[in-house]
C-alpha cells in the first residue's frame, strides 16, 4: 500500500512537525531509497512523492537511463581537470539549434549555474536587486530579508 503525502519533499521545511504539525509522528523523517515517484522510509513504509524534488527529478528517482549515463561518464573519469570533449559537442548542437545564443557556458551544479546568473544579470542591468520566485538554493542572493 502507498501513502500519499503531499508536500513531503518540501524546500519550506524537510521537518514533517514543521509541515503537519501535531499530525506529523507518523509521517517519515527521513528516506532509505528512492525509485519512480516512490520513496521508502526507514520504517519500510512506501510513498508517493508528488513533488519530485521540485522538478528536477522530472524522470523519476533512480531512471534506468539517467544512472547508466551518470555510471558511463564517473567511469570515464568526466569530471576533471579539462573540458571533456562532449561538453563542446553538446554547446556545438545548443548553438545549432537556438542560433541566437552567441556564448554556452557548463557549471557543476544548479547553485552555482543561479548565482553566474545572478551576477551576469546584474553586470549586465547595473542593477543591484534580483526579483526571485520559486526555489534557487540556500546561497546569500535569494534569502529573502
Amino acid at each position: 500500500m502507498t501513502d500519499h503525502i503531499v508536500g513531503f519533499t518540501s524546500t519550506g521545511s524537510k521537518r514533517p512537525e514543521a509541515l503537519f504539525g501535531e499530525h506529523s509522528a507518523d509521517l517519515p523523517s527521513r528516506m532509505v531509497r528512492a525509485s519512480g515517484c516512490h520513496v521508502w522510509d526507514d520504517a519500510g513504509r512506501e510513498y508517493t512523492d508528488y513533488i519530485m524534488g521540485l522538478g528536477s527529478v522530472a524522470l523519476g528517482y533512480g531512471h534506468l537511463d539517467v544512472t547508466r549515463a551518470a555510471t558511463a561518464a564517473v567511469e570515464a573519469g568526466v569530471v576533471g581537470p579539462l573540458a571533456p570533449v562532449l561538453e563542446e559537442e553538446v554547446a556545438a548542437e545548443l548553438c545549432r539549434l537556438m542560433p541566437w545564443i552567441e556564448q554556452v557556458r557548463f557549471l557543476k551544479s544548479g547553485a552555482e549555474a543561479m548565482a553566474a546568473a545572478v551576477r551576469l544579470a546584474r553586470v549586465a542591468t547595473g542593477r543591484e536587486s534580483i526579483l526571485g520566485c520559486g526555489y534557487h538554493g540556500w546561497l546569500d542572493w535569494c534569502q529573502f530579508r
